[in-house]
């Protein structure tokens, strides 16, 4: 069974900076496939996080918003829309863009 793409990403950064304790000597292959599973594993810790904040403080947003007004479901902007869900899942973002 593979590692999550996180942790695939995290070990070639460390070996790329030496800070591993098995640290290979020349070059680093990167995969790109490794950085795409870990972009998606972010985006949806992100998702997660954020809606679990919004239904935790911001309930009433959650219920009650004018993309279910308008398309009759809620969808993902609607948790990354209300603080204090936002700024954590702002912050988490960049770790996908990277």
């Amino acid at each position: 069974m593979r590692a999550p793409g996180i942790v695939r990403v995290l070990r070639d950064v460390s070996d790329f900076l030496g800070s591993s304790a098995h640290a290979r000597d020349g070059p680093v292959a990167v995969t790109p496939e490794d950085y795409l599973a870990a972009s998606g594993e972010v985006i949806a810790l992100a998702m997660a996080m954020s809606w679990i904040m919004a239904a935790i403080w911001r309930r009433d947003a959650i219920r009650d918003n004018p993309l279910l007004d308008r398309l009759g479901y809620n969808n993902v902007c609607v948790a990354w829309d209300v603080p204090p869900a936002l700024y954590p899942a702002a912050f988490v973002m960049q770790f996908a863009i990277y």
